[in-house]
């Protein structure tokens, strides 16, 4: 970087949210174009229910271009007892409720390469003490990824990249509803059609999509009710998803799907739509009523919606490689982490030998293992 450059460059610390200056909103809808959980509503209700509830101190830094706000970083730093990752750590203000993490910046920022590695630098030149940085989930398609390796590489820190969750997604563009369903596996095809005909002879049942305050409290004791009944495990934060529908209905991207039998909330699904993007966030169903597939008939009629209504660009299935999500959507990434070590301090140079030899001992036994097959 010129030195005229890092002249431009300005680096803020703000104690909180409600601190970050009202400049700083377009920052926040320039990276949402991205990915919904880079906006101003996800954050907002994170802090206020996760981080609330688990007193995590936290620092965000805004970074600024001849005075013109370009980035945002929200870090948390707390001590790790882990054997392979003992001491100090850095890591995103994001934990398993996040399908992608990383610095809020508008991914199609000319210069986001220079901005990002300013960032970083700040970040480790300001924390001698830190011994391991770990990011994640991360999209290593973007440059925002490079910059990062480099700048912790530059500084030298050992770095490693690994695995987070495979990530299903369907490209929309112009496509028709009837011939996206009509490209679907012959078996969900046939499913969707024989149960959707025994669905609509049940008594009282139907197909709601809220998308504001209207119905909105009925929507979401329904969606806690069946959470509590399907396979999902109790959630560690309470108050996180009720609060983040309605952050979602207050602004506007929220679609959630409630199926009814019998007058009884059946099945329940959240999905975000922001900025050409449908993420389908959260899925459950009374086991009850599986012979029914009211999960399947609830993604169809949310899809339709989607489609025709909302006329999104992206259907996004967001966490994990589950074997039905390859029925619905067409294209797989993967997201990925950044954990690195800083060689200047004895737990991260014993971190770092730990990480680097337990990978290549997992390497020798999977050869091992391959041979033996």
């Amino acid at each position: 970087m010129s030195d005229k450059t890092k002249a431009s460059i300005k680096i803020k610390s703000f104690s909180s949210l409600e601190l970050i200056p009202g400049s700083y909103s377009e920052v926040f809808s320039a990276a949402a174009k991205h990915s919904f959980f880079y906006s101003r509503p996800w954050v907002t209700n994170y802090i206020n229910t996760v981080v609330e509830q688990d007193k995590t101190t936290y620092s965000i830094l805004g970074l600024e271009e001849f005075n013109i706000p370009k980035a945002l970083l929200f870090t948390q730093t707390f001590r790790s007892n882990q054997i392979l990752q003992y001491g100090n750590k850095l890591s995103c203000l994001s934990n398993f409720y996040a399908s992608l993490s990383g610095p809020i910046i508008d991914y199609e920022e000319t210069n986001i390469d220079e901005l990002i590695y300013e960032m970083f630098h700040h970040v480790i030149s300001r924390n001698p003490k830190i011994d391991m940085i770990d990011l994640k989930p991360l999209d290593n398609s973007t440059s925002t990824f490079n910059a990062i390796i480099s700048v912790l590489k530059n500084h030298g820190w050992i770095t490693q990249e690994y695995f987070c969750f495979g990530n299903w997604y369907l490209p929309v563009h112009d496509l028709d509803f009837d011939d996206y369903i009509a490209a679907r596996p012959s078996q969900l095809r046939n499913t969707l059609k024989r149960k959707k005909k025994k669905f609509e002879k049940e008594s009282n049942s139907r197909i709601d999509i809220i998308t504001g305050p209207n119905g909105l409290q009925k929507a979401v004791n329904a969606f806690l009710s069946i959470y509590e009944k399907s396979w999902k495990k109790p959630e560690p934060y309470p108050t996180f998803l009720p609060g983040l529908i309605r952050t979602c209905a207050e602004n506007g991207c929220l679609r959630l799907g409630v199926a009814w039998v019998d007058g009884k909330p059946a099945a329940a699904q959240l999905w975000i739509v922001d900025n050409g993007i449908a993420s389908i966030y959260k899925l459950a169903y009374d086991p009850q009523y599986n012979k029914l597939s009211v999960g399947s008939l609830l993604t169809m009629a949310l899809m339709e919606f989607v489609f025709k209504e909302d006329k999104v660009r992206c259907v996004d299935y967001l966490t994990g490689d589950d074997a039905y999500k390859k029925d619905w959507m067409t294209h797989r990434r993967e997201r990925v982490g950044v954990i690195a070590f800083n060689t200047r301090t004895l737990a991260g140079q014993f971190g770092a030998i730990l990480n680097i030899s337990g990978r290549s001992i997992k390497q020798i036994l999977n050869r091992i293992k391959n041979k033996v097959k």
